[in-house]
């Protein structure tokens, strides 16, 4: 429609008329036989991160979750609309769950979430030194921002103290940037001031959305002389993020931008969203939990009892239990926050019992072999798990075979890295390693199948509803074998689905039943393999990578050793399925030309002599990929 109406001389004004996202969502909360009686989940580890949906569906409830393979997409279901936008496209990653009610998820145990806050000792106040305490909020519309606000306003007045206050939602819809402007006189003190907290004005900038958090219009109101700051740093992406154009920046620089603007010594960071999301089953008490942070540890806060907010939380009548927890936890995060973080999460397994956890699920005669793997390098502890975990999935993927030819590879770049560059952290070995597993666990039709149907992930999905209440689970895919026989392609049905970017629903019984035939992966029996030419390329890929990267090792030393850990990396871009991914490898056979030709061009003419002795032994031939 934009096309066509730019071709048109003259002005012309589209204007799009569709009810908006939060007011949807209230609606459901309301009246849950307006909600659809079903929801849709992404397997975390057959996603790749490849953009895809948040370009099908340009949606907000599109965020990402950082895993120990990267980040992954996940759809953020207390914000999601259920128009299933995000599952158009190739990705297999999605599970779409049959509900019995509109609001099939746990209500959370707020009875034994009311022990841990039940004696919460009053915070220390000091006398007050100036007129009046100056609040700078920032948050995401459809969150409560403008509601937890309201709540602090009436607190004050309840206690003889005069406000002045300006909302400022923009053009917010769902997920758009809205902002608070609060003063709050102390007692005793007239109030004759502007709306708007002036430049430097601020005593607290407290935002519920880290990006909003570092907008220069916002911190425009900070100093570094009075402002402390108390962010929430749950990484919610942007509109762009959202469909690839840009990434999350790193939450250290966000830190950095906010601490140079504000009184770095004193600011409070904390993943609040998380937090609320693990003990309430829900993201908007986000904001009061903030609130009650700043009320426990701000010494000048211009509220003396907590009373006063509870009565405010009250008084607004809804989801009062659970905001009155909120605000009653970010107390007791601001006196123990390791506290918190013990009711909040399960405590991360160790290595030994994450070993001993994938020895579980192998079969018996291949658990020593696995274990001997898994520890083959002393790698520092957190890649430690990681690699186990990587040999693990060789194991699942082929079997023992597979899993050593990989490890026998990586300890080929192991003893030159180790042997050459002892100060480096095996860093180039790492990023060997963490890509030619990408590389040798391919996401074809059998290892897609292993992966939806794994116990593990059904239980992460099972736990986030209310007993009874899943009716069906059942994958959304497109196989890509329909299009690719001659016989089926040419059917008008499988023809008009794939033109409408439709996905059939298989039940996991099916896929469970695909995954006992990864014997068959890569022979002349592989009918996956005989009719794809991706699928061909993926195994190929396989002994390219070992040979590009044997043929870096020559050329190594101290000056482009990190360009050969980005060299080594390349495969990371070919991410995706069909043809996302056919795009993707062409973007990421370039990185490796573009870092190939900087490693050739930073060759010293007089290589480290332990690089020379150690290529004299080695041959530059790599590994067969395996049949």
């Amino acid at each position: 429609m934009k096309e066509e109406f730019s071709k048109k001389p003259g002005l012309s004004v589209i204007w799009y008329v569709q009810k908006c996202g939060i007011e949807k969502i209230r609606e459901r909360r309301r009246n849950e036989e307006l909600a659809p009686r079903y929801r849709v989940h992404v397997n975390p580890e057959v996603c790749e991160d490849c953009g895809d949906c948040g370009v099908e569906a340009k949606c907000s409830s599109v965020w990402k979750v950082d895993t120990e393979f990267g980040p992954k997409v996940r759809i953020h279901q207390f914000s999601c609309i259920q128009d299933m936008a995000c599952t158009k496209g190739d990705c297999p990653s999605y599970v779409k769950v049959y509900t019995r009610s509109g609001i099939p998820f746990k209500t959370p145990g707020l009875g034994k979430l009311q022990k841990p806050v039940s004696d919460l000792p009053k915070p220390f106040r000091r006398a007050a030194t100036g007129k009046v305490y100056e609040v700078f909020s920032v948050g995401i519309g459809g969150w409560g921002l403008m509601t937890a606000y309201e709540i602090l306003a009436r607190a004050a007045t309840r206690e003889g103290r005069n406000i002045v206050k300006e909302d400022d939602t923009g053009l917010s819809q769902k997920g758009g940037e809205v902002r608070n402007n609060l003063k709050i006189a102390y007692p005793g003190q007239d109030l004759r001031e502007g709306f708007k907290i002036e430049a430097g004005g601020a005593d607290l900038y407290i935002c519920s959305d880290l990006i909003g958090a570092v907008n220069p219009e916002n911190l425009n109101a900070a100093s570094p002389d009075k402002t402390r700051a108390i962010i929430n740093t749950a990484k919610v992406p942007t509109m762009p993020m959202i469909v690839g154009k840009t990434e999350y920046p790193s939450v250290e620089s966000l830190r950095g931008i906010i601490d140079s603007f504000t009184d770095a010594d004193r600011n409070i960071y904390v993943n609040a969203t998380d937090i609320v999301e693990s003990l309430f089953m829900d993201h908007k008490p986000t904001n009061l939990f903030l609130l009650g942070i700043a009320f426990q540890s701000i010494e000048n806060f211009p509220v003396d009892d907590p009373e006063s907010i509870e009565e405010g939380i009250r008084k607004n009548n809804v989801q009062v239990e659970i905001n009155l927890l909120a605000f009653r936890f970010g107390r007791l995060y601001a006196i123990d926050p390791e506290r918190v973080f013990s009711l909040a999460f399960s405590k991360p397994q160790t290595l030994e019992e994450r070993i001993r956890g994938f020895k579980r699920n192998l079969p018996f005669w291949q658990r020593v072999h696995f274990e001997t793997l898994a520890r083959k390098f002393p790698f520092e502890s957190e890649f430690r798990s990681k690699f186990a975990r990587e040999v693990y999935e060789l194991f699942r993927f082929q079997n023992g075979n597979y899993a050593q030819q990989f490890v026998d590879f990586a300890e080929e770049i192991y003893r030159f890295d180790s042997a050459c560059f002892p100060d480096r952290n095996l860093s180039f070995t790492r990023s060997v390693a963490d890509h030619l597993y990408q590389l040798m666990t391919y996401k074809d039709e059998y290892r897609v199948a292993d992966l939806l149907t794994r116990p593990e992930e059904l239980e992460r999905i099972f736990c986030m509803y209310a007993p009874g209440e899943i009716e069906r689970i059942r994958f959304q895919l497109r196989p890509p074998i329909f299009e690719q026989i001659p016989l089926l392609r040419d059917w008008s049905y499988i023809r008009k689905r794939f033109e409408e970017d439709g996905k059939w629903e298989f039940p996991p019984w099916s896929l469970k039943l695909l995954r006992y035939f990864k014997f068959l992966r890569g022979t002349k029996l592989d009918v996956f393999h005989l009719f794809s030419d991706l699928r061909k390329h993926e195994r190929k890929a396989i002994g390219l990578y070992r040979r590009r990267m044997l043929s870096l090792i020559p050329l190594l030393n101290e000056k482009n050793y990190h360009t050969a850990c980005e060299a080594a990396a390349y495969p990371a871009k070919a991410s995706g399925y069909e043809l996302v991914k056919e795009i993707h490898t062409e973007q990421a056979e370039s990185m490796w030309r573009e870092k190939y030709q900087i490693m050739l061009q930073t060759f010293s003419a007089a290589p480290l002599k332990s690089t020379e002795a150690w290529t004299e032994k080695r041959t530059a031939e790599a590994f067969h990929t395996p049949g």
